[in-house]
């Protein structure tokens, strides 16, 4: 028996406010890189350096324009003499901002919105709040989430792929994700990136990158050691990757936290840098995560809370979520296609939604994609039409099919009609409306999802076809 995930939890989408930032504070004119807020897409950090660091302002998160807006994917246009900008996504989504008068508003939307806090120019980079940027460019997902007691900003964008655009293979893997279990999920967070510019005695020039990570407190991380890996996008569109072998050694902060400084050189100056850190296990053969229960409870948890407020994504894929199986820690996702009740998705397709999950999730976890079809010679009832609701539901009842045993009754659903629902005459294949079906024809009805145990049962039509009018 499928085991029903989908009903009642929502995905939280949290925008960047007072009560959830820590206190304002000027930014800082050393150039030490802070990032009071981390950003993380799909599963990496992303750090911006130097002068071009995040700041707060109002207890609003203040983001680099430009490079904010390369590693979304999105486009920038800068008018140093109006001193204002206009970033683009590929959906058509345009935000206007100027430093001076601050002003800010999307196409097909008057009067103009003003931002809060204002935009500004620093030094020559433009900066502005990044959750009224996110407001503004609605095909973007992004939630406000706790690792390891740190609030992080995490953007995602699953249905179109955009984030981080030439930073390697757009079609991760999928175990770059961090697993459902691994707890913490992020055991380093990233804090500080500083930037300085050197010259060699020969003139070369080169750019010395110190990358400030803190170590997750109060968790028993079963690694005596981590690979950090690190990729540059530099200000010419180049890629740098490096992975770093931490040796061990770290400092610790006033409060106690260990602390970790991460240092490379690359030729040119940073627009953004990504980092994720990696556990290295010595004894592979000890379990790594919890198994049984616990395990099955937590993929299932993952799901149900992404599905109820992800509809709208899953409808741009072409699917619907239908139910949900855990077994022998797997997760088994049962969708249909919407409009299209009799074909099954191709492996291409189940790929690309399960990565679509991962992204949303931000975990990966053992996950099986199943498309519920229908037969078209097994239909879910057969009967007559005996009641047709104000709402259009239908009442289909069988009174040649009995069912119960001590007080048989006539097999009977009220049957609701999806927004993709068919429904034709068989004879003929002419499509019909909902307005012409009538009490007494006699119909064939396939239902999608589960049927609700009452009597009459409960479900949703997605094909009725009518066999005789009455």
């Amino acid at each position: 028996m499928r085991k029903a995930i989908l009903a009642g939890i929502i995905v939280s989408l949290f925008i960047l406010t007072a009560a959830a930032l820590p206190p304002a504070k000027p930014k800082s004119s050393a150039g030490d890189g802070s990032q009071p807020v981390p950003l993380l897409m799909n599963h990496y950090f992303v750090l911006f350096p130097g002068d071009s660091a995040p700041y707060l302002k109002e207890n609003g998160l203040m983001v680099p324009l430009r490079s904010f807006a390369a590693a979304l994917g999105a486009t920038v246009l800068y008018s140093a003499k109006e001193r204002s900008a206009q970033i683009r996504s590929n959906r058509n989504e345009v935000v206007e901002i100027r430093s001076n008068p601050p002003l800010a508003g999307k196409e097909g939307i008057s009067p103009q919105q003003q931002f809060h806090p204002a935009p500004e120019v620093i030094g020559g980079t433009f900066f502005a709040p990044v959750a009224q940027l996110l407001q503004g460019l609605p095909s973007y997902n992004y939630e406000q989430r706790s690792e390891a007691g740190r609030k992080v900003l995490a953007i995602m964008d699953p249905a179109e792929r955009r984030l981080l655009p030439g930073i390697g293979d757009p079609d991760n893997p999928v175990d770059d994700y961090p697993h459902i279990m691994a707890d913490p999920a992020y055991p380093f967070i990233p804090t500080g990136l500083k930037q300085i510019a050197m010259r060699d005695q020969k003139g070369r020039s080169s750019v010395h990158l110190s990358l400030t990570v803190d170590r997750v407190k109060g968790k028993d991380i079963p690694a005596d050691d981590a690979l950090f890996h690190v990729i540059v996008k530099d200000i010419e569109g180049n890629v740098i990757e490096r992975t770093i072998d931490w040796n061990g050694k770290s400092t610790k902060g006033a409060d106690g936290t260990e602390r970790i400084a991460l240092d490379f050189t690359v030729p040119a100056k940073a627009s953004y840098v990504l980092f994720r850190a990696t556990p290295i296990y010595n004894d592979r053969n000890i379990p790594v995560y919890p198994a049984d229960y616990q395990y099955d409870e937590a993929m299932a948890n993952a799901v149900a809370e992404l599905i109820p407020g992800n509809r709208a994504l899953f409808a741009r894929l072409g699917v619907e979520p239908v139910a949900g199986d855990v077994q022998i820690q797997e997760l088994t996702l049962y969708v249909r296609r919407i409009g299209e009740h009799y074909k099954a998705l191709s492996a291409e397709e189940q790929e690309r939604l399960m990565q679509a999950i991962y992204e949303l999730t931000g975990r990966f976890f053992p996950l099986r994609i199943e498309t519920e079809t229908i037969d078209a010679d097994k239909p879910s009832i057969t009967g007559y039409i005996k009641e047709i609701a104000e709402n259009g539901s239908i009442l289909i009842e069988n009174p040649d099919n009995l069912i119960g045993y001590e007080n048989p009754k006539a097999d009977a659903l009220w049957g609701s009609f999806t927004a993709d629902a068919s429904i034709m005459r068989k004879s003929t294949g002419e499509k019909l409306d909902k307005a012409e079906l009538k009490t007494g024809m006699k119909v064939e009805g396939w239902t999608t999802g589960m049927i609700m145990s009452s009597y009459p049962g409960k479900g949703r039509l997605i094909q009725l076809n009518v066999l005789s009018d009455p």
